[in-house]
């Protein structure tokens, strides 16, 4: 049985880029820390402007998933790479 510690960032992200054009009721996104996002391997191989970017966009679809719920966990300092309109926050149903 695969347990929340066999996942990083990256799949998290991957999950997240699978799931474009749908909705679901409650999403949660784990280790949104500033020390996970961007993900260091990423930076490492595309540096941090693109990281950032590429990264940043899939973060950006994975909090429109959420329909109802979103929770996101983070340890430390919570991730930059959250976007900042407001709005999409406020549109979840209460």
């Amino acid at each position: 049985m695969t347990s929340i510690q066999d996942f990083s960032v990256t799949d998290v992200l991957a999950l997240a880029h699978s799931s474009k054009g749908l909705e679901f009721d409650a999403v949660i996104l784990p280790f949104f820390s500033r020390d996970r996002l961007p993900d260091p391997d990423s930076v490492a191989a595309f540096e941090e402007e693109e990281a950032t970017t590429r990264e940043g966009r899939l973060v950006y679809v994975a909090v429109t998933r959420a329909k109802t719920y979103l929770v996101i966990t983070y340890t430390g300092e919570l991730t930059t790479l959250l976007p900042s309109n407001r709005a999409l926050y406020e549109q979840l149903k209460r």
